[in-house]
């Protein structure tokens, strides 16, 4: 059997739809990644973060503990405890319920 190795799958590049803003989050079918540049239409090509620890955006009223399992809520755009949004990665640090942001370990035991 061949083997080739391509890249250490830290990165992606990602062909745009639309504008893309620098550390914005974007939603795949089963995970999500962290835009590392900016892009002002579709089709242009930008690198895309697909693990690391990122400050993203959260839904209050929720605390989060280490390691729990978080979900990106496409439709607020914020990190939730929600499993049917789109799975996002593990708890870096534990989060408080009025906080409006945690860390989040991107797809890093992430349900598929």
């Amino acid at each position: 059997m061949t083997r080739a190795y391509v890249q250490d799958g830290a990165t992606m590049d990602f062909t745009t739809t639309g504008a893309v803003t620098n550390g914005e989050v974007l939603e795949f079918t089963n995970a999500i990644g962290v835009a590392l540049a900016a892009a002002s239409g579709a089709s242009q090509v930008i690198p895309v973060a697909m693990e690391g620890v990122y400050l993203l955006a959260k839904e209050t009223g929720v605390a989060f503990t280490v390691g729990q399992k978080l979900y990106w809520d496409t439709v607020n755009n914020r990190l939730d405890a929600t499993n049917t949004n789109v799975a996002a990665g593990i708890a870096w640090a534990p989060a408080a319920s009025a906080d409006t942001t945690a860390l989040v370990r991107i797809n890093f035991g992430a349900p598929q």
